[in-house]
């Protein structure tokens, strides 16, 4: 048992862990936050903070506020939108109270021992004083003067929102809590007739919208006619809610928009209608629906909230319809390589009960289309595609490892074949692992990619036959096999070669700014152990050379160094140039991450996992 301790204990020195943050949020709705938050009042800020300030209510609008000053905080965010209250700012908050748990309590009072300065935050957080608005980026509306700046389409916060007067989202408010809406929609009504220029429109649009106004006008037909999309998709909400065959038949011409968020919106109010008499409309809009739609900007884009256009709610509601005709109109699409459009097909096609879709995937599995590989494989394990299984398979065999990003998702148990457990799957699997654990070929960062899933994958599996591979992988990347727990002494002899190597190399470089030199020895006969052992080896050096008197604008030159040193240190110490790796600072040459203490992070977690269910 202790040789088999020192044999895990020396895998441990390989694991290394880093860490990533990234904040992102879906805004509420204006529905949620309106009927959710536990006060919705104007305030004035007393204090400044970029993080959280002090405010005083001027008038509170719905729920209840004892006191004369509460703290308000989580109008910023770390990693963006960074914003700052200053004193004087007004703006009409929607919030909620913190509620503390005890665990929290205790974490800030060691926060405040560390930082007295946010005292005066503590105690207002233990007398219940302390509030939050929804998101960085929605739950505070800013008023300059006598006007209030929101957007009643998105509760997301935006600079291009327009300023409009504050007594009148008051009236709306007012309206919207009260149970006689009749004076307020009489109003709103009169304000649409006077054709109110388009920002304006659509505000009072969603206000009728908001406070449940259901009857027909004919004003509907004029704003329909209008060009502007903005007033379209806000009509689009209302006329959803007015029902009837005249708000049906304006939605069903509403369709023939040529921006495709406003058909979106179209269908999504239609997917309330018959799907015998809504159901041939969509499939005669499939053709020229729009694929446009409301998304995140770019990755930084911490707000997650997204549209979809016309062509993918209209596939989507034909799938909701179960609308059996849509089958032969849907399959085509899935000839087009886009990974998005694929899935909602795939999705409205399995809702109808149309199977037919593997042909197409499996197509796209053949000819390597890597845009599309992950959402494939995805949808083979959703929905246990089990005749997409030999397309898989021989992707999985012959497609080059060394891209990136790695596909080693492929064979995953979340997302890949180990999904399937079955004889045939567990056979592949091992002999596919057999291949990868003794090839060369493959760039080591891939290479330890691809060994962690399969660890993954047969953990999941409790597949025993993997164990003697699973050694094998582990001497593959460390040079420590299933012989050193049987003679702990090649533990020695390992490091003794790995020490004379460096030693070597150092004494063969004296005249070079040599930093570091860091070498992997991988004893071949240790199954031969005796005490008249002579190892065989195989090793792998890495040498880091100092950046410091490097002229980074002469890259040929470095270049050049690099290559000198690296054929110089061949001949010296008898080794083939491909298993040297040379380094110096961003410049790499042909380094191997075994060898870098920094990026040799072996998957030792699953090893001890796989080796502890299966000793």
């Amino acid at each position: 048992m202790k040789v088999k301790i020192t044999y895990y204990t020396a895998l441990l020195f390989i694991i290394s862990c880093t860490h990533s943050y990234a904040d992102s949020w879906l805004d509420p709705s204006w529905r949620v936050m309106l009927d959710s938050s536990d006060v919705i009042a104007l305030v004035e800020y007393i204090s400044e903070g970029g993080d959280r300030a002090r405010a005083k209510p001027i008038k509170i609008y719905q729920g209840e506020l004892e006191d004369t000053c509460i703290w308000i905080s989580g109008f910023a965010n770390r990693y963006g939108p960074y914003d700052s209250m200053r004193v004087g700012d007004q703006y009409l908050v929607f919030i909620n109270q913190y509620k503390p748990t005890e665990s929290s309590l205790a974490n800030w009072q060691k926060t405040v021992e560390e930082d007295p300065s946010l005292t005066a935050y503590f105690e207002g957080i233990k007398a219940g004083k302390v509030y939050h608005v929804w998101t960085p980026t929605s739950g505070d509306l800013h008023v300059k003067g006598k006007k209030l700046q929101y957007d009643l389409l998105s509760t997301t916060q935006s600079g291009e929102a327009k300023y409009f007067r504050l007594k009148e989202f008051e009236s709306f408010l007012q309206s919207y809590f009260a149970v006689d809406k009749s004076s307020f929609h009489a109003n709103t009504v009169k304000k649409l007739q006077k054709k109110a220029k388009s920002a304006k429109r659509v505000q009072l649009i969603m206000m009728l919208y908001f406070t449940g106004y259901d009857a027909y006008h004919d004003i509907y037909r004029d704003l329909a006619d209008h060009h502007d999309p903005v007033t379209q998709f806000a009509l689009a909400r209302l006329l959803g809610q007015t029902g009837g065959t005249q708000a049906r038949d304006l939605l069903i011409k509403l369709l023939d928009s040529e921006n495709s968020i406003v058909q979106g919106e179209v269908v999504r109010q239609l997917s309330k209608e018959d799907p015998n008499i809504i159901g041939p409309i969509l499939l005669s809009k499939l053709e020229s629906g729009g694929l446009g739609g409301v998304y995140p900007t770019n990755i930084m884009d911490p707000v997650m909230n997204s549209l979809d256009g016309g062509k993918l709610e209209i596939i989507q509601t034909l799938g909701e319809m179960a609308y059996q005709p849509a089958g032969q109109y849907l399959l085509p699409l899935l000839e087009i390589p886009d990974d998005i459009l694929m899935s909602v097909v795939v999705h409205a096609l399995e809702k109808i009960g149309n199977t037919e879709y593997h042909t197409y995937l499996s197509r796209h599995l053949e000819s390597r289309e890597s845009s599309l590989i992950f959402d494939i494989c995805r949808l083979i394990k959703d929905y246990a595609i089990e005749e997409c299984k030999p397309a898989l398979m021989e992707y999985i065999s012959d497609h080059n490892r060394n891209e990136h990003p790695p596909r080693d998702y492929t064979i995953s148990p979340w997302s890949g074949i180990s999904s399937f457990d079955d004889e045939e799957t567990r056979t592949f699997l091992l002999d596919d692992f057999n291949r990868h654990v003794n090839t060369d070929t493959i760039e080591s960062r891939y290479w330890n990619s691809w060994t962690k899933t399969y660890l993954e994958a047969f953990i999941q599996l409790e597949e025993e036959r993997a164990k003697s591979l699973v050694y094998d992988a582990i001497y593959h990347w460390t040079g420590i096999h299933q012989e050193f727990i049987t003679h702990p002494e090649l533990f020695e002899i390992k490091s003794e070669l790995q020490d004379s190597i460096t030693e070597l190399c150092k004494l063969s470089l004296t005249k070079e700014e040599i930093v570091d030199v860091q070498s992997l020895v991988w004893i071949d006969n240790g199954h031969e152990y005796t005490k008249s052992f002579h190892s065989s080896y195989r090793t792998k050096i890495l040498i880091d050379i100092s950046p410091e008197n490097l002229d980074l604008s002469k890259r040929d030159e470095i270049w050049h160094k690099m290559s000198r040193i690296r054929k110089h240190l061949s001949e010296t110490i008898n080794l083939a140039s491909e298993n040297i790796g040379i380094r110096s600072g961003a410049f790499v040459m042909g380094v191997d991450d075994r060898v870098d203490d920094q990026m040799s992070r072996f998957d030792m977690h699953n090893v001890y996992r796989y080796i502890l269910k299966f000793p």
